[in-house]
């Protein structure tokens, strides 16, 4: 013993002993720090294996997929748990009807946290055409309907589409005073896209290919109002106004001249107008004119002081219960603007515009806007002529749609012209 003592004793005061030592202890202290990480490892794996016992079943998983697809018939391709994030979830694939589907579902709760699909492959999609549809026209106007909340619509139309890869039935149709457009899938009837819009009956009621009612009817409707039995100076025309038809009446009754404006379609009326005349004027007006049309012409040139005019227009008209001829002449680089009162020939109103060099008349201003048109004088409607600072500015109308031209009054070119609907 003593020996062993001495021995060891030896050793301690040795230095390669000393060093071996010192490497002893740090390869047990390695040893010991990696070993504690893969127990917390371990720890942490038991803890992740525990809380699958809480997770949702594969068919229960399954459920909820094909329910938001609205899909009952499918082809599963996988159904898988995984970790996303550290929290458990199912990847679950399928196919159906063309599409491809790809889910991502929170293992404990079912809530969707990722949806995707694609068509799939051509081969599937010539199959679906080659097979019946799941659901009829008639099928997919009832869902239409239902989803309306109508009973009855005019107006219907539906046609086959495809959009992304996916048949479907474009619906369009009116309830009431809305416009209904839908997008069904021809696979299982569910509703794509709708759209509600908001449309005017009158324009509905005007585009109707038959008057609703006469022209008759509409001077019945004005005597009544008016409370009058015989009426004078009786016109009545068709025209639009804010795209509704509409008859414009006018008559004379006793002392007064009546203008009603009377809806086509229903008989409504939408202005009224009713104005004293003086029934001396009317007298006269029975009996002869106190002045003629040339002695009014004579009357404004004297006035103007010019010799020759060009694009003169004289008209019979009355401004309050007085009658008076309008004339409209051009002379120099002026335009003139008369009224004249017919019983004495007294100047009521005069107007004096700069228009530039003019060279041209109205009538040739007008023959050239119509030749570039195509159109005949005799087609026209609401032909109006006007100059304006050496410029004439002619509108008309024809076969539904609406000219302005702008012809230069010196040498009669075009300077802009416009053609639109009415």
């Amino acid at each position: 013993m003593k020996k062993l003592k001495e021995m060891f004793a030896k050793l301690k005061s040795n230095r390669y002993f000393q060093i071996g030592a010192i490497g002893l202890a740090g390869v047990l202290l390695v040893s010991l720090l990696t070993f504690v990480p893969k127990v917390e490892q371990v720890e942490a794996d038991a803890e992740n294996t525990n809380t699958t016992t809480d997770v949702m079943t594969v068919d229960e998983v399954k459920d909820v997929a094909l329910k938001d697809a609205n899909v009952t018939d499918a082809t599963m391709e996988d159904v898988q748990l995984d970790y996303d994030d550290g929290v458990q979830v199912y990847d679950v694939d399928f196919t159906s009807d063309g599409i491809e589907y790809d889910y991502e579902i929170n293992a404990q709760t079912g809530e969707i946290i990722k949806r995707e699909t694609k068509v799939v492959a051509t081969t599937n999609t010539t199959t679906t055409d080659t097979t019946s549809y799941t659901i009829t026209k008639d099928k997919a106007k009832t869902i239409a309907m239902n989803n309306a909340g109508v009973t009855s619509v005019s107006n219907y139309t539906i046609k086959e589409d495809t959009e992304d890869g996916v048949k479907v039935y474009e619906i369009e149709f009116t309830s009431g005073n809305y416009e209904y457009d839908y997008t069904i899938r021809i696979s299982d009837g569910k509703i794509l896209d709708v759209d509600k819009e908001a449309v005017k009956t009158t324009n509905k009621t005007t585009s109707s290919t038959t008057t609703s009612i006469t022209k008759d009817k509409a001077k019945t409707i004005a005597m009544n109002n008016a409370g009058v039995t015989s009426v004078s100076n009786y016109t009545i025309k068709e025209d639009t106004e804010d795209g509704v038809k509409v008859y414009e009446i006018e008559f004379t009754s006793g002392n007064y001249e009546y203008d009603y404006t009377i809806r086509i379609s229903d008989g409504k009326i939408l202005d009224v107008d009713k104005e004293a005349v003086k029934t001396t004027n009317k007298t006269t007006s029975s009996t002869t004119t106190s002045i003629t049309k040339d002695k009014a012409k004579s009357i404004a040139m004297n006035n103007a002081n010019v010799t020759s005019v060009s694009n003169y227009t004289i008209k019979e008209d009355t401004e309050d219960g007085v009658k008076v001829y309008e004339i409209e002449f051009t002379s120099g680089n002026y335009e003139y603007d008369y009224t004249i009162r017919m019983s004495d020939g007294k100047i009521l109103d005069v107007d004096k515009d700069y228009v530039g060099t003019v060279t041209i008349s109205a009538a040739t201003a007008k023959a050239k806007a119509f030749a570039h048109a195509g159109v005949s004088e005799s087609q026209a409607t609401k032909v109006e002529v006007e100059l304006d600072k050496g410029v004439y500015e002619v509108s008309f109308k024809y076969n539904g749609y609406e000219y302005e031209y702008e012809i230069n009054g010196s040498n009669g070119s075009i300077i802009n012209y416009e053609k639109e609907l009415d």
